[in-house]
């Protein structure tokens, strides 16, 4: 228990960079948050701490995944030239 409150205000007291952190990174440490906070061992305030880490892992992980969405574009063939265009999701829930 007490390892996890240590490793629950360490990460809380190293501030997250947006622009360092990689998606892949972001997400397990997310899933390793929800992990220390589901097993109710954390004292309130290193649950607290662990849950604010956790919001800010949710924006850097949305906001890759709006990044990585823009980014998607589609090839489309229109009268031999070859088309960029935005790859739109609604396309494949069709």
């Amino acid at each position: 228990m007490k390892q996890q409150e240590n490793d629950a205000d360490q990460a809380t007291s190293s501030s997250l960079d947006e622009q360092q952190v990689p998606f892949e990174s972001a997400l397990a440490r997310l899933e390793e948050v929800v992990r220390m906070l589901e097993s109710g061992e954390l004292s309130l305030d290193a649950a607290l701490s662990t849950y604010q880490e956790g919001m800010q892992l949710v924006g850097i992980c949305r906001a890759r995944l709006q990044n990585a969405e823009q980014r998607v574009e589609q090839v489309t063939s229109s009268k031999g030239e070859l088309l960029r265009t935005a790859f739109l999701v609604e396309e494949i829930k069709g």
